[in-house]
């Protein structure tokens, strides 16, 4: 899942956390600085992929997370085993992780997001399910 998407998730949550059914694909877009159409065409694969439920009106549309977005915000391990994610969502993570850490040296982090896109880029790592992933590193870590 791209950054993107789970920023519109999470201004959804927090629209609706903060006093409405849905949040309104203006305020979803204002809030995200994307435009209106950008914003439904995420909003539109949001639902395809069943982490938003979507309803439309005469004055717009609105959008409220399922149970499997509502998940992904709250528990990313949970959808991860389950399945949800693919091993590029991993990959991403681990790249993100990688880009924050103040522990890495700058070269060392270099060398690292190298061997991650290389890593992203190959077919047979994007075949592998995000499971096995999981379970791969739990037993590189001895869990």
């Amino acid at each position: 899942m791209e950054e993107i998407e789970l920023n519109i998730l999470r201004l959804i949550h927090e629209i609706v956390e903060t006093g409405g059914r849905y949040a309104g694909g203006d305020e979803i877009a204002q809030s995200s600085k994307i435009s209106y159409q950008d914003t439904l065409d995420f909003l539109d694969m949001l639902e395809r992929q069943g982490y938003v439920t979507l309803t439309r009106s005469n004055d717009g549309f609105g959008a409220r997370l399922t149970a499997p977005g509502r998940l992904l915000l709250t528990h990313p391990d949970y959808m991860v085993n389950k399945g949800y994610l693919d091993a590029s969502d991993v990959l991403k993570a681990l790249e993100k992780t990688v880009n924050d850490s103040d522990s890495i040296p700058q070269s060392e982090k270099e060398s690292l997001l190298e061997k991650l896109k290389d890593l992203y880029h190959d077919p047979y790592v994007q075949s592998i399910g995000s499971g096995f992933i999981v379970e791969g590193l739990k037993k590189l870590a001895g869990m």
